[in-house]
């Protein structure tokens, strides 16, 4: 149920791609037509020929975008998501003001209120989905249309072909700024969605990535070639001291080659164990592994991950 394949219309570029669907099919049909009317031997009139073609893209933009936008929304799995982000009140005045409006610009022929019609479509356009700004293009569409037919609305006042293709041009007018409204509306609701859920999960990562290694027994720290700890849980605190004391103590084996030296120069170190000086009178033996980490992307500083024990 969407626009090709599985993709519902929810986006611009989506609706962009739609549109030039329906406009080919549309000029293709219309083509087709002209030519069987002529292989018929009549005479294909210029304005029958934009009457039949205004007829089609309407029903097509207008009636088929609201079936397709309404069985995929049920084709959904429940929960089904919200049309809207504003209030029952909002969408009641919205209803309220459209039907007003177009109510005395067709049926009361008050035609100084028409431009006021594109604030309705801006307003169904910004602040309410897809389908349901489709739907309601359905409505007043069809009352405009049946309006001008009866001889009332501004498009009442030529020949009958010129008030239809008028009105039609209305309609097709409205139907594509609301839907590009509507469909912007959609893409950033979902855009913010996912972000939501990008965020929930990276929290929830960190979380459980902090409860690992605050665990863990050996001492785990993340430092750069300045020197400094941008990552340390308890246990490298106990092992290695102070962040500014890393350096001195690893520096201060017996065995030749510092293991964060190596690691910041982008070499690997496994198990490697250093006899380092403690208190006065007092050795220690460290297990240490150390691997280069990426660069940091902002300052360009060399990075190193050390994993140590006593």
């Amino acid at each position: 149920w969407g626009c090709g394949g599985t993709e519902a219309i929810d986006s611009p570029r989506r609706l962009a791609r739609y549109l030039a669907c329906v406009g080919t099919g549309v000029l293709v049909s219309t083509v087709v037509g002209v030519s069987w009317w002529r292989q018929a031997g009549q005479e294909a009139d210029p304005s029958l020929v934009l009457l039949w073609f205004g007829r089609n893209a309407c029903g097509v933009l207008v009636v088929a975008t609201a079936l397709l936008l309404l069985l995929q929304y049920l084709d959904q799995t429940r929960p089904r998501r919200k049309q809207w982000a504003g209030s029952g009140l909002e969408f009641a005045a919205a209803c309220t003001t459209s039907a007003l409006l177009y109510g005395l610009v067709f049926l009361g022929d008050v035609h100084e209120f028409l431009y006021l019609l594109l604030g309705v479509v801006i307003w169904f356009g910004v602040r309410f989905g897809t389908l349901t700004n489709a739907c309601h293009t359905v409505v007043v569409a069809s009352v405009a249309v049946a309006a001008t037919l009866a001889g009332t609305g501004p498009f009442a006042h030529e020949g009958a072909v010129e008030n239809v293709l008028l009105v039609q041009l209305f309609v097709l007018a409205s139907a594509v700024m609301g839907l590009a409204l509507s469909t912007g509306l959609d893409e950033r609701t979902r855009l913010v969605a996912e972000l939501r859920q990008t965020s929930r999960e990276m929290t929830d990562q960190a979380q459980l990535l902090n409860a690992v290694v605050n665990s863990m027994a050996e001492g785990l720290a993340v430092v750069d070639d300045a020197g400094r700890w941008l990552l340390r849980n308890p246990a490298a605190t106990r092992v290695g001291g102070l962040a500014g004391d890393l350096q001195a103590l690893l520096s201060s084996g017996s065995s030749a080659g510092n293991p964060l030296a190596l690691a910041l120069a982008g070499g690997t170190v496994r198990d490697r164990e250093l006899v380092v000086s403690g208190p006065p009178g007092a050795r220690r033996i460290l297990a240490v592994s150390a691997a280069p980490l990426p660069r940091d992307s902002d300052t360009g500083r060399a990075r190193a991950l050390l994993i140590f024990r006593d």
